[in-house]
């Protein structure tokens, strides 16, 4: 604040602070305009000395105003009057200026008290900040946290979701898959069901079959016997039939000696051709009765031990052309008794073995395709 007093014109001129100011102006300034509560007490300590200087440079204003009027005695009345009306004027500015002085000091202790208030408060205000802090950073590290359970979750939702539109389509499938089992088991349960009266009829067809069985085996077992007392019957009448042929022809050949052409052998009573070309069944019969003759007859042991000795394979006169498994000779006769086969013979493979060779080195029996060609005996 500066003051300046014109001693010439006897007017004290300056540039100082709005006393008039109220208190409410005061708390306003203290409170929002001032700043912080130090910053009030200090403006109201310095309103205070601006006082008491003012009050000094009203003094000295006096003193000079007493001085010039001392000097000016010899002015114009007029000039007193000034003086006179300038000092009033003083004296009035002077007494609000105590009146003023007053109410700041008034202001002052009232702005000392609310310091006073406000730096309680400001401690509180410190403390509830202090703990507002805590509170924040113990927040803000508890939002850091959601925040990455949040992000986790959102990932695990997202995974979750994921597993869950791939479960709903496995469910969609298996559902599928169920309803189609579940109609394979419908058709399945009618299928047993069909095959359980099939089986039921089945079992009682097996036990009726079963029994049937029996009693076929009990008539077969006394065919069997019955078989083997006519085989052995049969058995003891060929015998008896080939003793009587062989006496037969022993009577025969006192009566007259057969004799054999040219290129046939002689055995006992019968002449026999033995091929020196291979040639079909059929073409080897006929080349027989071409001869006058027959593809060979077997009647025994004998004659079949000497038609082995010749180590060839030869056609003979026995075959089954006609009815599969019948065997006959080509002078239209069966095939009396077992015959003279190899094990496992006659076995018709491929179904095609229908004609019989007698094996080579061997004395027994083979049924071969009637198309194969080998040598082949005629008899006469």
């Amino acid at each position: 604040m500066s003051v300046t007093y014109d001693r010439y014109l006897g007017e004290i001129s300056g540039n100082y602070l709005n006393l008039e100011a109220s208190d409410d102006d005061l708390k306003n300034e203290a409170k929002y305009g001032g700043g912080s509560p130090s910053s009030v007490k200090k403006g109201a300590g310095a309103a205070a000395v601006c006082l008491g200087l003012l009050c000094l440079l009203l003094l000295a204003g006096l003193t000079g105003v007493v001085v010039h009027y001392t000097n000016a005695t010899g002015h114009h009345d007029t000039g007193m009057d000034d003086i006179q009306f300038k000092y009033k004027n003083l004296t009035e500015e002077w007494k609000k200026l105590q009146s003023n002085y007053s109410s700041l000091t008034k202001s002052r202790d009232q702005l000392q008290s609310d310091y006073n208030n406000l730096t309680k408060s400001r401690d509180q205000l410190q403390s509830d900040y202090n703990n507002l802090t805590k509170n924040r950073d113990q927040l803000q590290s508890n939002y850091n946290h959601l925040t990455k359970s949040r992000d986790q979750l959102q990932s695990d939702n997202n995974n979750l979701t994921k597993s869950r539109n791939q479960l709903q389509s496995d469910n969609n499938n298996l559902t599928k898959s169920r309803n189609q089992l579940q109609s394979d088991n419908n058709n399945l349960t009618k299928s047993r069901n069909q095959l359980q009266s099939d089986n039921n009829n089945l079992t009682k067809e097996r036990d009726t079959l079963r029994d049937e069985r029996d009693q076929l085996r009990t008539s077969i077992s006394n065919l069997t016997q019955e078989h083997e007392q006519l085989q052995s019957r049969y058995s003891t009448v060929v015998t008896s039939r080939d003793e009587l042929q062989e006496e037969v022809k022993i009577l025969s050949g006192n009566i007259t000696e057969k004799v054999c052409r040219s290129g046939w052998i002689k055995y006992r009573k019968s002449c026999y051709y033995i091929s020196t070309s291979r040639k079909t069944w059929s073409k080897s019969r006929q080349d027989c009765q071409d001869r006058g003759a027959d593809l060979v007859i077997i009647n025994s042991r004998e004659e079949q031990t000497f038609l082995s000795r010749f180590n060839e394979r030869l056609w003979i006169g026995l075959s089954d052309r006609q009815s599969e498994g019948n065997w006959k000779w080509v002078d239209g006769t069966d095939l009396v008794g077992d015959g003279f086969w190899q094990a496992g013979e006659p076995n018709d493979d491929r179904g095609k073995e229908d004609c019989v060779e007698v094996a080579r080195q061997t004395d027994e029996w083979n049924d071969l395709p009637c198309s194969t060609t080998v040598y082949w005996a005629c008899e006469e």
